[in-house]
């Protein structure tokens, strides 16, 4: 059997007949493959690393297309079976969203399965470096990052050679010859894949999973602002998006404000929020590892992001219903926010009364102990941490049960943060549910308030974000006729864009010009306002 299957170029081996000898593959032979339905059964299929890819197929089938086993291996752990699966010589390919598990006929044969199947994600990864000179090489061993030896603009210097390799923090610049440069990376362009990646690290806690402690973390879920790894990002994945927003680490980008929200959190912090009882539920649901089944994983995250069960200081139980109960056995009332989220009928624009029921939303899916909250639920406190920009303090409010579309002072929390341009505070609020076209007491949405505020930036966010142009306020003027009605000539010019670059998209989407265009006139603005603000010094 062992006959079958080799390393490519560096063994000489024999192939079945009906199998050409290829340069591209790097190793085949036969495994056993388990389903992943309910019987689990296991079946024989020939497989094959072939360009980059992992095939399967029936090996009497020579006119079989293969089948892909992932798509992007990039994304994939490879690794030795856990214990508790009942043959021997098993390996897993794990993915973000399901684990396959493999047998090879001999120990030997896994082991080479698992090293060449690790080449080859190790390979991609340098591809990427070769093709875009930013994204990091990891050592899956070491649990490392190796920088590609390219040089990279950020490390040149005025005379074109090769300067420091250091990463500065986004908004630095080295020196007014560089104001431009600064400007457009604080602006308009996010760090680096590589250089979010180590800024990323260095935050308390992130060097392990948020969750289970395994030291493999390259996955985040970028509305909590935590670092998990592929296991348990495949659990956040099935939580659904309403509860946490899965992204790579090393393969996603992130715009400016989604990495300020990862940059403002981290493990320790968000951990110190969703753990801090975590001592009165230990018995019932014990701390994870890395070893630990898909489904222990499941009950424990779970419980800690969708129930929050570690956040109370009361035990907690729940009836058949799911309604949750305190100690004493009464049940806990409901929190209930009511907000506007439609105008009135003194509104010009109507086109969203569809559905009746939507003109106010309850909070009633997330139960808590109330005397262990109202501290957090004093809208003094609360709009002091939005003008802040305590995204911790909003983190632990919300992990409470508090609704972040309630109305505090006539404004909802979004409105509240828009007024006061504060872009990482709108982002963590987006990212965690509030509605981008609610309404305040004024009958104004985030964008005419944000078109009051008159930053071009504050406003493209927002549309960024899908808010609606096109609904009216209580005196009936758009975002884009408020602007005029302002007289923020800046802001009109956006909407201009913005509005050319939908027609342009809609007969060629792939015309990306318009997007350089609407960067580059928020870039002028604000380099035209540093120096102003420096001639002013």
């Amino acid at each position: 059997m062992q006959e079958r299957h080799s390393v490519v170029p560096k063994e000489i081996f024999q192939h079945p007949s009906g199998i050409s000898l290829v340069p591209e593959v790097v190793m085949e032979g036969y495994l056993f493959k388990r389903s992943t339905n309910a019987f689990k059964t296991w079946n024989r299929r020939w497989f094959q690393i072939r360009d980059n890819t992992f095939l399967y197929s029936h090996r009497n089938n020579d006119n079989q297309v293969p089948t892909m086993m992932e798509e992007n291996l990039k994304l994939c752990l490879v690794r030795q079976a856990p214990p508790n699966i009942d043959r021997m010589c098993c390996f897993e390919l794990v993915t973000p969203s399901k684990t396959h598990i493999l047998q090879a006929d001999s120990e030997i044969l896994c082991k080479g399965w698992i090293r060449a199947l690790q080449r080859t994600i190790q390979h991609l990864h340098e591809e990427c470096i070769h093709n875009t000179k930013e994204i990091p090489i990891f050592d899956d061993d070491k649990n490392e990052l190796k920088h590609s030896p390219a040089t990279t603009q950020s490390q040149m210097n005025d005379n074109g050679s090769e300067g420091s390799s250091e990463i500065t923090p986004r908004g630095e610049g080295n020196g007014q010859g560089k104001i431009k440069e600064a400007f457009i990376r604080s602006v308009i362009a996010p760090l680096s894949i590589r250089e979010f990646y180590i800024q990323t690290r260095q935050l308390a806690g992130n060097t392990i999973c948020c969750d289970c402690g395994c030291v493999d973390a390259k996955w985040i879920s970028i509305n909590l602002g935590i670092i998990i790894c592929i296991e348990c990002s495949g659990v956040h994945r099935s939580l659904g998006v309403q509860v946490s927003k899965v992204r790579s680490l090393t393969m996603d980008s992130l715009d400016c404000q989604q990495q300020d929200v990862m940059l403002s959190l981290g493990n320790k912090t968000v951990n110190s929020i969703f753990m801090e009882h975590y001592d009165k539920h230990k018995t019932q649901y014990p701390l994870i590892s890395g070893e630990t089944s898909r489904a222990e994983r499941e009950i424990f995250i779970k419980a800690k992001y969708v129930h929050k069960l570690f956040t109370s200081s009361n035990k907690q139980r729940t009836n058949e219903n799911g309604i949750y109960f305190n100690e004493s056995g009464q049940e806990d009332d409901i929190l209930s926010h009511q907000y506007l989220l439609l105008p009135t009928a003194e509104t010009v624009s109507v086109k969203s009364f569809d559905r009746p029921e939507s003109r106010t939303s309850d909070c009633s899916e997330g139960k808590f102990d109330k005397s262990d909250s109202d501290d957090y639920f004093n809208s003094d406190k609360i709009t002091e941490s939005i003008i802040g920009g305590n995204m911790a303090e909003l983190l632990k409010c919300l992990a409470k049960g508090f609704d972040l579309n309630s109305i505090i002072n006539g404004n909802t929390l979004l409105h509240i943060a828009v007024k006061n341009n504060n872009q990482s505070i709108i982002e963590f609020l987006v990212l965690n549910g509030a509605k981008i076209n609610s309404f305040n007491e004024d009958l104004d949405t985030p964008l005419h308030v944000a078109v009051s505020v008159g930053d071009p930036l504050l406003v493209y966010q927002l549309i960024k974000r899908n808010a609606d142009k096109s609904i009216k306020n209580r005196r009936g003027f758009t975002p884009l006729e408020w602007a005029v009605e302002s007289e923020h000539a800046n802001v009109v010019v956006l909407f201009r864009l913005v509005d050319l670059k939908s027609e342009c998209t809609n007969t060629d989407s792939s015309n990306t010009m318009l997007d350089e265009n609407i960067e580059d006139f928020l870039i002028n603005l604000q380099m035209k306002e540093n120096e102003n603000n420096l001639s002013n010094v």
